[in-house]
């Protein structure tokens, strides 16, 4: 295995995964941990992938749309977006198995050998902790090394880290999206929207995006025609059209920010929600409105689970 081709982590650093076990099934299950973030400012030198994968000389426009510039309001300032290109759609297990082929990368997730898994009967039976640390779990065996993506090539890739993720963009000659672009992108151009397509969360009483239906995590009724991610693109375009920008997995973004002083204390963003969210919880658990324009999570850099995946942006 060549190192420079793997999403490694510092052997020192493997046991985090267990210690960062009760808040992943926090960000799982869609609980924005701000708190954690208060008085931490944001790290530009984080935002260096360790992976050394070889980047293709320039990006290709493959399945990219064009984003015009404005001005988008985030964390209570107004930032100005410049024009971009952004993939129409999340990056998919076929697209990213092609990466793999040609680099020989191995994710984090199949390095340190587990991943975070939500276990869909546990909540109806009433058991205990609904997401859980599987062994064997990664984004070939999303369930667990039973599991496999076959007849899944269009389905978004996940159990991706934020480094496979970066590792994928540069090797494609794009890169992760801004915070402040992925929120403008996902407006589609509408200025007060509180979802991509709107003010409604169902127009006309019609789905638009993959999310939980039903009491989270008793029972998802798959109203909207899925329980799990669904094939990337499978709701309708926003105005810019960009599919998926709510609901179905949540998406890296190039956001970093330090919670601490160590090496691996840097925690990056996630938007878009995904389909875990839902407006509906029993006690004790949280509803998840992550699909709403303008919400965000922050998740360990190396932490890449069930409901996580990416989509990639391009300089113009």
């Amino acid at each position: 295995m060549n190192p420079a081709r793997s999403g490694r982590l510092p052997a020192k650093s493997r046991p985090l995964l267990s210690l960062w076990a009760p808040f992943l099934s926090l960000w799982a299950g869609g609980v924005a941990c701000v708190a954690l973030l208060v008085g931490c400012g944001s790290d530009p030198g984080a935002a260096e992938s360790r992976n050394n994968s070889p980047a293709r000389e320039t990006g290709d426009r493959d399945g990219m749309v064009e984003i015009p510039g404005g001005t988008v309001r985030l964390e209570g300032r107004t930032t100005t977006v410049a024009p971009f290109l952004m993939k129409a759609k999340e990056v998919t297990n076929d697209e990213f198995a092609k990466f793999v082929e040609a680099t020989e990368y191995v994710t984090q997730a199949e390095e340190i050998g587990n991943s975070v898994v939500f276990h869909y009967g546990r909540g109806a039976r009433g058991e205990g902790n609904v997401h859980d640390v599987v062994d064997g779990a990664d984004w070939r065996h999303p369930l667990g090394p039973e599991s496999s993506i076959e007849g899944k090539g269009d389905h978004p890739v996940i159990h991706v880290s934020w480094h496979d993720a970066s590792a994928y963009a540069s090797w494609r000659g794009w890169r992760l999206p801004s915070g402040p672009e992925w929120v403008f992108a996902s407006k589609g151009g509408l200025e007060d929207a509180k979802y991509p397509w709107g003010t409604e969360l169902r127009p006309q009483r019609l789905y638009q995006m993959n999310a939980w239906q039903g009491t989270y995590p008793v029972e998802d009724s798959g109203l909207d025609g899925y329980r799990g991610p669904a094939p990337a693109g499978s709701f309708p375009a926003n105005g810019y059209g960009l599919y998926d920008v709510a609901g179905n997995v949540w998406e890296w973004t190039a956001e970093v920010r330090a919670v601490g002083s160590g090496a691996e204390d840097r925690v990056g963003a996630v938007r878009g929600g995904s389909f875990l969210c839902r407006e509906r919880a029993i006690p004790g658990e949280s509803a998840c409105r992550g699909y709403e324009i303008g919400s965000v999570q922050w998740k360990p850099l190396f932490d890449g689970n069930h409901n996580v995946g990416f989509r990639c942006a391009m300089d113009l």
